[in-house]
């Protein structure tokens, strides 16, 4: 009897013992199931970061620099007084007066030229896109900076491709405005 009883507690604990396994087992599966789900979202979350990101890399302006920047910024800070009292904006837009390239031109290219500053503009093709970059250097130092801009084709208002030179020109125009602004500081 004893013998039996000891049979019935060992297939009682097998019982047990499965069930507990197949518990064991079933969280684990719903964790294993749930750390998916949260592996695919973070994937997701991730492709959708790197989309962000692509869309920003676009449309921002990449600055960039030369190591040493202290005898360009000196000079920069200099310039940038000096023209800041010679500009006048006449450029007129829906918010408000705004200095256009010839007023910045007007206004900078003495100020640039007597602290040994030279500006350059160019388009180059990088990433697989034309790229507007606009470069301040300080010759006397070797120091720079510059910033980058991307192009994309410009669309009329029904949707179609605008006239690709026209496009670039005008673009041409607003990218110095808005990189020579930049590399100023203004």
């Amino acid at each position: 009897m004893e013998e039996q009883a000891i049979a019935v507690r060992e297939e009682r604990a097998e019982i047990v013992e499965y069930g507990v396994i197949k518990r064991a087992l079933a969280v684990s599966h719903d964790n294993s199931v749930a750390l998916n789900r949260q592996v695919d979202a973070l994937k997701k979350d991730v492709a959708e970061l790197k989309k962000e990101f692509e869309y920003a890399r676009q449309k921002m302006i990449f600055p960039e620099h030369s190591e040493e920047t202290r005898d360009l910024a000196k000079s920069v800070s200099k310039a940038k007084v000096q023209g800041l009292k010679e500009l006048i904006a006449s450029g007129k837009g829906q918010h408000g007066d705004y200095e256009n390239w010839p007023d910045l031109r007007r206004a900078f290219a003495e100020p640039l030229d007597d602290n040994g500053l030279t500006v350059d503009f160019f388009l180059q093709e990088r990433w697989g896109r034309f790229v507007f970059i606009a470069r301040m250097e300080h010759p006397e130092s070797g120091q720079w900076k510059e910033c980058m801009i991307e192009f994309e084709e410009d669309k009329d208002l029904s949707g179609k491709i605008k006239n690709p030179d026209q496009a670039l020109g005008g673009k041409m125009t607003y990218r110095k405005r808005q990189s020579f602004s930049l590399l100023l500081g203004i």
